[in-house]
């Protein structure tokens, strides 16, 4: 984290140390307000996504990649959990052998609805190079999900191109979430890595900024916080979780520290922020 991040860091603990930030999970959300196929559809949070490199080269020496987001099937476990409960979706698989004599793996993911009844949805994923079999299994896993509507919201991002300006040489630092970079463009290679990309903000979770008194945070004060929330996973862990941690040794003073705050000043803040989390 560099200096100017620092001490914006410090000036928005100074102040919103003792508020309760976190994005909204599906838990939270009534069924009555949302369907169980929302709920199963809504915008994972940025630290259950992953990255991975789609293409890359070196132009004038210099690295670029396009970036891919995707889930893993542990995020969609979480997700049916969270949702239908454990005990209200399965999932079964069988092996197909296609026209070139290589084998598929078809998942059939059946869910309990809330009238009783089971609902089953089916699709497929050619075995893997690397660990055929476990491969096959996952990724059909995912993509019966996404009929499903877990994720796919992602179709929509595309790629993502990362430039050299925000690759960084050799191996990443310990207490961040980073994305690998490899690249072999002829006879030039390069290994390093860089911050996960920034999240649209339609495809980012609710989020609901609350002091312990229960009062919402509402315009400039809670787009303060949901740009933090959109840094969380991009930083160290330091970030945001020390803040609150902290938040709670300092519960009394909350409503006068929130009161005190002009809109100039929470603006003035969030464009500091806005301006060092660049993707």
């Amino acid at each position: 984290m560099g200096p100017e991040l620092e001490a914006s860091v410090a000036k928005l603990r100074s102040v919103f140390g003792s508020i309760t930030l976190r994005a909204l999970t599906v838990e939270d959300q009534p069924v009555s307000e949302q369907t169980i196929y929302e709920r199963l559809a809504a915008p994972f949070h940025a630290d259950e996504l992953e990255w991975r490199v789609g293409r890359g080269g070196m132009k004038d020496k210099k690295p670029w990649a396009m970036l891919l987001c995707y889930m893993d099937a542990r995020a969609v476990m979480r997700r049916l959990d969270a949702v239908v409960g454990p005990e209200n979706w399965m999932d079964e698989y069988r092996s197909v052998q296609l026209a070139d004599g290589k084998w598929a793996c078809i998942c059939r993911l059946s869910i309990r609805v809330p009238e009783g009844q089971w609902v089953c949805k089916e699709d497929g994923a050619e075995q893997t190079d690397i660990e055929a079999v476990k491969g096959g299994i996952s990724d059909s896993f995912k993509r019966v999900a996404v009929k499903w509507g877990i994720g796919r919201y992602l179709y929509e991002l595309g790629d993502t191109m990362v430039f050299s300006q925000q690759i960084h040489q050799g191996y990443p630092p310990k207490d961040q979430r980073t994305v690998s970079i490899q690249i072999k463009d002829g006879g030039d290679k390069f290994f390093g890595w860089c911050l996960p990309p920034k999240l649209p903000p339609k495809h980012m979770p609710p989020i609901e900024a609350k002091a312990p008194g229960g009062k919402k945070l509402t315009g400039v004060h809670a787009e303060l916080w949901k740009a933090i929330q959109q840094a969380k996973g991009r930083h160290a862990k330091d970030y945001v979780d020390t803040g609150l941690a902290a938040a709670s040794n300092k519960a009394g003073k909350v409503f006068q520290s929130i009161e005190s705050i002009t809109d100039e000043m929470a603006q003035q803040w969030l464009d500091s922020i806005n301006k060092v989390d660049t993707p």
